[in-house]
């Protein structure tokens, strides 16, 4: 990425955020009953801002869903829709899922890789204007071309050894060179015209399958260290693993098992043609398994209904959504001792607007505990969101859950690394905006905050 452009990057990010903190703010007044028509321009304004840059760095998610709240907000702002509790109710957590699509749509920064390798092609590739972000939740690595090239890692990948990762960004950064994201796409033009042609389909598949040993081969050879087969095949057994049923186009599809196994016997051997030894058995028993569970994620989601608009629900399909989740993580107190000085949704005079989170009760110091397992994707004195949360740390626990830990004195967990429940992960404190040293936690679920008081045990 150019200097230029991680400056227009960093602008628009930094008014992103000052743009959602007034959309919160006029929001929560129309909430409060202040029917105040400049009010519900000034979220308008803020919104429309935010839309335009997102289309113009190509921030498709974000440009979408600032689409619809702009398109609800112009009607209320022409008469068209009454100012109703509903209407606020729906555009409120949409406000938090913007922050947390603007929070994955950051560049990766340097401090967040394991170690100097992945470092390193980190900075040669972006010399040569191909950008590293980041990806809440798990999956599988993927490049893309537009709107500039870049290589998008889950959490789970920074979860990986130093030099493993370097060879996963190379693997990526062989499909940029070769220009496959291109021809992917041509590809799949073409198997739209022909799609009752089941030929097509084999065709495409294979040339996929060439692009990836081209790609694996480009990785090890640039590597060159004589264990470097063993540890990209490793990885590429826990994206398996990882990979949930909605795959980028670059992906290869669980069902072809073929294809992995003719993969990993490439990155261990070289050659398709020798007898696998005790390694390519073992890791093959291994890709059986995760071929199993990728398949029944794959009929899972086949079977769940398509997405809708973020617009209020009937209670009995807001019922049967909560039913069709994954299981909530098992979260445990963060604090061996917990006393809850602030609960979830007051409003303070100290604040001036609903409480994101719980309070609890800490001496500076006092050991901060992972509530669940999960990936460090934050461990920072300055968190994005905003300078009031202070020093921060943000777990992933899968699933689409997250929690956040803020007013911290230090941390001592990196980002990418593992934690077990339990695990000493930072030390309470007082930095940032608060009125004295305790713990603020917040509970996130597919990026909408909830009530951790619900959910600890």
């Amino acid at each position: 990425m150019s200097m230029d452009l991680q400056r227009f990057h960093a602008t628009f990010f930094e008014e992103s955020r000052e743009g959602l903190d007034a959309m919160e703010a006029g929001l929560l007044a129309l909430e409060s009953g202040q029917q105040d028509a400049e009010i519900i321009n000034s979220v308008f304004r803020a919104a429309h801002s935010i839309k335009g840059g997102a289309g113009t760095f190509g921030f498709d998610a974000i440009a979408g869903l600032t689409h619809v709240l702009e398109t609800l907000l112009d009607e209320l702002r022409a008469g068209k829709r009454a100012l109703e509790g509903h209407a606020v109710d729906a555009m409120l957590p949409s406000v938090d899922v913007l922050r947390a699509l603007l929070r994955d749509s950051q560049p990766l920064q340097a401090m967040q890789l394991p170690g100097p390798q992945s470092r390193q092609i980190m900075r040669e590739l972006q010399q040569k204007g191909i950008a590293l972000r980041f990806l809440a939740g798990n999956g599988t690595p993927f490049a893309l071309c537009r709107p500039q090239p870049q290589i998008i890692l889950p959490a789970a990948s920074l979860a990986l050894p130093d030099r493993t990762l370097r060879l996963v960004i190379g693997h990526e950064a062989a499909h940029l060179q070769r220009r496959d994201p291109q021809r992917a796409a041509l590809m799949r033009l073409v198997g739209a015209l022909y799609w009752f042609n089941p030929f097509v389909r084999r065709i495409a598949a294979r040339v996929q399958l060439a692009a990836e040993l081209q790609c694996d081969a480009r990785a090890l050879a640039e590597g060159g260290a004589s264990n470097d087969g063993r540890l990209l095949a490793h990885a590429y057994i826990q994206t398996l693993r990882h990979a949930t049923g909605e795959q980028p186009a670059s992906a290869l599809t669980h069902r072809d098992f073929g294809g992995h196994q003719l993969r990993l016997q490439h990155m261990l051997q070289g050659d398709a043609g020798r007898r696998p030894g005790i390694t390519s058995v073992l890791l093959l028993v291994a890709l059986g398994a995760a071929c199993t569970v990728g398949l029944a994620t794959v009929q899972a989601a086949a079977m769940a209904g398509p997405p809708s608009l973020p617009l209020p629900l009937p209670v009995t399909s807001v019922t049967v959504l909560e039913e069709a989740l994954p299981p909530a993580p098992s979260f445990a107190a963060p604090l061996s001792n917990t006393r809850v000085t602030s609960v979830f949704g007051h409003v303070s005079d100290f604040r001036q607007r609903a409480h994101r989170g719980t309070d609890f009760a800490a001496r500076r110091g006092t050991a901060v505990l992972a509530p669940a397992d999960g990936t460090v994707i934050a461990a920072t004195h300055a968190y994005p969101d905003g300078a009031n949360y202070g020093t921060v740390v943000v777990i992933d626990h899968g699933a689409g859950w997250q929690s956040l830990f803020a007013h911290l004195q230090d941390f001592a967990v990196q980002p990418g690394q593992r934690v077990r429940r339990g695990d000493p992960i930072a030390r309470s404190g007082n930095t940032g905006r608060t009125t004295g040293p305790h713990l603020h936690m917040e509970l996130l679920r597919n990026g909408t905050r909830v009530d951790p008081q619900d959910w600890l045990q």
